[in-house]
């Protein structure tokens, strides 16, 4: 007995290997064709045998899962209107990849429980590229999709794993595990997810299904709501506020969160501050003064809120919100009056505060103003306003932090001011 290759074919005998280098994952058969030229089995010559095996693909892809929700109960609709477990994916390799050839299981001992047939469907390289994030629904209801797989997740924790066929041989596949993880009891309607995405740092989160992974909770703003309009006449100018509020945000970790408060107009310029707090307060007299500067009397205003802690930034979910304020008639009948009288300092606004509080004081003329904050025994803990300013009515905002930019402590402050020939204190209470 011997063997004749196949034109262009080699020799192989049992053991031998054969080099198979698929273009781009295309599939190759592997065809054995058998030659036996002797009279006792002559049933034999020039038969072509089935073929052995398949090479799919022997590149493995690097596909991970990027968040995940065990128990759905008010969020996370499916396209049916459904809130359901899902588990959100995320491709860290560089190159595209194709879902068909993934299994997805809830029990390591079955890794093949379900195959994706979502065949035309791939995933940018890289991250998250393109609009697209693939989420799968873990709602054990095949009849709903493609993107729905052949079981739930148990909110008492259980295992996640995703295979990929790279070869086949008999028509069983042969697997690459891509990623896996077990978890623990989970929350209702709370997600487990890396932050930042792909970055192997698990946390738990409010869900995010095909967006960006967010340590920290949506807000709102709240006042002034949306298009509201506001007049300051000569009645108000001296009291009124402007209390510009929000939501509380929150996170998951004890990082601290710092509200960034960004205004904006063509008439009066644009302005932000930040704070640990949910509302800043605007008295009447600066916005006043601000059209004065600019000579105009109706000012539009678009102003918005941004959450920020060390890992993210997040903006009010229905931000930007509008203001027109109307200073005609205050212009109008304290044009000469923006000068005052005499030197003053007036009580804080809000008081007690926490963390932001304004402090007004008249100036009569031009002077060297020195303002101070001290604590009950005397000490000085910062200088707030050190220079000199021109006649008119004056606020400066404190937001309770020593000359180190360090938070203070709860409790009673002094703030004076000086001037050449005037000096005054009051007090104020500090809360946390």
């Amino acid at each position: 007995m011997w063997i004749n290759p196949v034109a262009g074919g080699n020799v192989l005998m049992q053991g031998d290997t054969v080099p198979v280098n698929p273009n781009n994952g295309r599939s190759t058969n592997l065809l054995f064709r058998a030659h036996h030229y002797d009279p006792d089995f002559p049933g034999f010559a020039n038969r072509d045998l089935n073929p052995m095996g398949t090479i799919e693909r022997t590149r493995p892809m690097n596909i991970v899962v990027n968040e995940f929700l065990a128990v759905s109960d008010t969020c996370c609709t499916d396209q049916a209107g459904e809130n359901e477990d899902f588990i959100e994916l995320m491709n860290l390799g560089n190159n595209r990849a194709v879902l068909s050839a993934l299994f997805f299981t809830d029990d390591h001992e079955e890794p093949t429980k379900h195959r994706l047939g979502i065949r035309n469907q791939g995933m940018g390289a890289n991250g998250f590229i393109g609009p697209m994030r693939p989420v799968l629904w873990a709602d054990n209801d095949l009849d709903q999709g493609m993107n729905h797989l052949g079981f739930k997740l148990s909110s008492d924790g259980e295992f996640i794993g995703i295979y990929q066929a790279t070869s086949y041989w008999d028509n069983y596949p042969r697997l690459h595990v891509l990623d896996s993880l077990s978890f623990d009891e989970q929350d209702d309607d709370l997600s487990y997810g890396q932050f930042p995405d792909g970055s192997n740092m698990w946390m738990q989160m409010l869900p995010s299904p095909g967006a960006p992974n967010f340590n920290a909770a949506e807000f709102s703003l709240l006042e002034p709501s949306d298009n509201t309009q506001i007049v300051i006449d000569e009645n108000n100018v001296d009291t009124g506020f402007i209390t510009f509020s929000w939501e509380d945000s929150w996170n998951f970790t004890d990082n601290e969160i710092v509200y960034h408060l960004d205004v904006s107009s063509n008439a009066i310029g644009d302005h932000d501050m930040d704070t640990t707090g949910t509302s800043v307060l605007v008295s009447y007299q600066e916005i006043i003064e601000l059209m004065e500067e600019n000579n105009v009397t109706t000012a539009y205003i678009d102003w918005t809120v941004y959450a920020l802690d060390n890992a993210g930034t997040l903006e009010a979910e229905n931000a930007p919100f509008s203001l027109i304020v109307n200073g005609e008639n205050a212009l109008a009948s304290f044009e000469e009056e923006l000068i005052p009288t005499q030197f003053a300092l007036h009580q804080n606004y809000p008081n007690p505060f926490n963390p932001v509080t304004t402090l007004r004081y008249d100036l009569p003329e031009n002077s060297m103003v020195t303002i101070s904050i001290y604590d009950m025994l005397g000490r000085e803990v910062n200088t707030i306003v050190n220079e000199v300013q021109d006649a008119g009515y004056k606020s400066v905002i404190w937001d309770a932090v020593n000359m180190y930019g360090q938070s203070l402590s709860a409790g009673i402050y002094l703030y004076q001011i000086k001037t050449e020939g005037f000096v005054q204190t009051k007090k104020m209470i500090l809360l946390k």
